[in-house]
C-alpha cells in the first residue's frame, strides 16, 4: 500500500468509530467491564472517541508531513515488536498507528487486561482494508524475532525489557505521572476539566493527574463539588474503587496521617508526585517561578503539566490531560521517528 492509501483506510475507520453503529464492537465496550473491572463502559467508549479524533485526514497528514520522505523510500518493512500496557483502554493505539502508517509490520503483546478491544478495532480496519492483514499479528507468547521493540509499563518491567532486548533498538517508557498547578481563581469549566484530569480512567493513566500544587489558604470547596457533580455516582458505585478508597481511609488514621475526606477520594498533604488510586496528593507552592524549577528537576518522572496560571510553554491546558493530540508522544519520545531511524 503507498501512504496515501493508509491514510485513507485509517480516516474510514475513524468515521466508522465514531459513527457508534458496529454492533460487535458497540456489545465489547458494553461488556468490557466484565472482564476488566476498571474498564466501564463511559471510559471505554471516552477511549474510542479520543482516538477517532486522530483520524482525520488532515490530522494525518500534517502528523506524517515532516516523516513523508522516509516513509516513502523505506528499502525494508520491518518488523517491530509492540508490547502495550493495560491501565487504561487501548493505551498502546499510538503505537500500533504509528507502525502501520510507517509501513511496517506490527507485532503487537496485548495485556491481559487489555485484549479484546484492539482486535474488534483491528477486525473493523481489515473489512475496510484487507491488504493490512499481512501487516498486524497478535501473539500470545514472548515477542521474538523482531527489528525493533516498543513496550510500556512499570519500571521494574522495562528493566526486565532492556535486558531482554539488550541486542536490537528499544523505545522503553517506565511510569510516569502528571501534575497540576492551580491558583483558587480556576472558573467552572476549568475544574470540570481538572475533575476529568483527576478520575478519568479512575486516575489509572500517566496522563491521570495524581498531585496538584496549590497556593497557601486554598479553598477545597469548589473542587471537591466538582468531582461529586461529575464522578460521584461512577466512583461510589465501583467496588474496587472502593475497596481501595477505604483501605487508604484505614491506613491513614492507623498511621494518623492527616487527610481531607472528599466523600469519594482522600486528599493528604504530600511531597511525592505518585500518589496510590483513589488519593490525591497536594503541595502548597509560593513563588511559581521556583515551583518550575522544582517541577524541571524531575521532568523524567512526569508526563503532563496542567495549568491555567504557569506562564512557561511546557504547561497545557486541563483539558488537554485525558484527550492528547496525535503528535503529542508519551514520554516526549518520537515514535515515528524511533521506527524510521536506521541506527
Amino acid at each position: 500500500m503507498q501512504l496515501s492509501e493508509r491514510i485513507t483506510a485509517f480516516v474510514r475507520l475513524g468515521e466508522e468509530l465514531k459513527s457508534k453503529k458496529i454492533n460487535d464492537l458497540q456489545k465489547i465496550i458494553q461488556n468490557e467491564h466484565l472482564y476488566n473491572p476498571w474498564f466501564i463502559t463511559p471510559f471505554v467508549q471516552t477511549s474510542i472517541d479520543n482516538i477517532s479524533l486522530w483520524l482525520e485526514k488532515e490530522t494525518l497528514e500534517n502528523f506524517l508531513k515532516k516523516y513523508y520522505y522516509l516513509i516513502e523510500n523505506k528499502k525494508i518493512i520491518q518488523n517491530i515488536g509492540i508490547v502495550m500496557a493495560g491501565n487504561i483502554p487501548l493505551v498502546g493505539f499510538h503505537d500500533f498507528l504509528c507502525v502501520l502508517l510507517a509501513g511496517e509490520k506490527a507485532i503487537c503483546k496485548l495485556s491481559s487486561d487489555d485484549k479484546r478491544l484492539l482486535p474488534a478495532i483491528v477486525a473493523i480496519l481489515l473489512q475496510i482494508e484487507p491488504r493490512f492483514s499481512s501487516q498486524i499479528h497478535f501473539v500470545e507468547q514472548k515477542i521474538s524475532s523482531v527489528d525493533k521493540i516498543i513496550a510500556t509499563g512499570s519500571d521494574v518491567t522495562m528493566s526486565m525489557m532492556a535486558t531482554y532486548f539488550a541486542n536490537i533498538p528499544t523505545l522503553l517508557r517506565g511510569h510516569r505521572n502528571s501534575i497540576a498547578v492551580l491558583d483558587g481563581n480556576e472558573n467552572d469549566t476549568q475544574l470540570s476539566a481538572l475533575t476529568d484530569a483527576l478520575f478519568l480512567y479512575f486516575g489509572m493513566g500517566c496522563r491521570s493527574v495524581s498531585k496538584i500544587y496549590i497556593p497557601h489558604g486554598y479553598d477545597f470547596k469548589r473542587l471537591f463539588q466538582s468531582i461529586d457533580n461529575q464522578y460521584k455516582t461512577i466512583l461510589s458505585q465501583h467496588h474496587k474503587y472502593l475497596n481501595n478508597l477505604e483501605y487508604q481511609k484505614v491506613v491513614h488514621l492507623i498511621d494518623n496521617q492527616v487527610f481531607l475526606d472528599q466523600g469519594v477520594s482522600i486528599f493528604k498533604e504530600d511531597e511525592k508526585l505518585h500518589s496510590p488510586l483513589s488519593v490525591v496528593h497536594y503541595q502548597f507552592y509560593g513563588n511559581k517561578k521556583d515551583l518550575y524549577e522544582q517541577l524541571s528537576a524531575q521532568k523524567d518522572k512526569i508526563q503532563c503539566m496542567c495549568s491555567n496560571v504557569m506562564p512557561y510553554s511546557e504547561f497545557i491546558a486541563f483539558e488537554n490531560a485525558q484527550q492528547p493530540c496525535l503528535y503529542e508522544f508519551a514520554n516526549e519520545i518520537d515514535t515515528l521517528h524511533f521506527i524510521l531511524n536506521k541506527e
